[in-house]
């Protein structure tokens, strides 16, 4: 099981929609499972599973809190 937060630029499992490694960590193909993340707008580097290691969970929960995610999430989603 997989408990991922959200921050209120969209991001996920320290997958930042401004960082230049989101391309590399969403890649299906590769057997990379883990890979450092500097994102424009965060202080520090982060580590993040890949889509690939996260998709492998028998389980993945997104928990939100707060009116301001909620309408993040929402704009997320009908966008997609």
């Amino acid at each position: 099981m997989v408990l991922l937060g959200m921050g209120y630029d969209g991001h996920t499992a320290s997958l930042f929609p401004c960082s230049e490694e989101l391309n590399l960590s969403l890649e299906l193909n590769r057997k990379l499972r883990c890979l450092a993340v500097i994102p424009k707008t965060a202080p520090h580097t982060r580590m993040s599973y890949t889509l690939p290691a996260l998709l492998i969970s028998q389980q993945i929960i997104l928990m939100l809190t707060g009116d301001r995610k909620w309408k993040v999430y929402q704009k997320t989603t009908l966008e997609d």
